[in-house]
């Protein structure tokens, strides 16, 4: 995606106009690769590449007003990635929260993954403590 250039035009138009759906359309379709391939890099599942990719275009959507491009500060796609890494790095460290929390739930295969990425997938607190309590039970401790 290096040959995507950006317009001026097409961020103004999503800055200025946030119901303006042809815009945001296009911005998506232009950007949504490049992103979802910058979050597969930093090893993501697929599955999280493609919910990443829409929390980055949730924060772009309440961001963009107030963005300026200006190209003398720098690119706007440096300045996507920048929002791309915060939203990895959230994402990372919420994880993160769920295994300090259960850790147990990390050794436990499930489905797809282990049953710490079942409780994450479900982004629910409540949902890894019912989890715990189950294979607690079930293991007769």
């Amino acid at each position: 995606m290096s040959g995507t250039t950006t317009s001026s035009t097409l961020l103004g138009q999503v800055g200025q106009n946030p119901t303006n759906e042809a815009a945001w359309k296009r911005f998506v379709n232009l950007y949504a690769p490049m992103i979802y391939q910058w979050i597969l890099r930093r090893g993501a599942k697929p599955e999280d590449a493609e919910d990443l990719t829409q929390m980055v275009f949730q924060r772009l959507f309440h961001s963009m007003a107030e963005f300026t491009y200006d190209r003398t500060k720098g690119s706007f796609k440096g300045w996507l990635r920048t929002v791309t890494t915060n939203v990895w790095n959230d994402f990372r460290r919420k994880k993160s929260a769920v295994l300090v929390q259960y850790p147990e739930l990390e050794k436990v295969p499930a489905a797809n993954g282990t049953a710490a990425d079942f409780c994450w997938d479900r982004r629910s607190v409540k949902g890894c403590e019912h989890l715990r309590s189950f294979l607690i039970a079930a293991s007769g401790k």
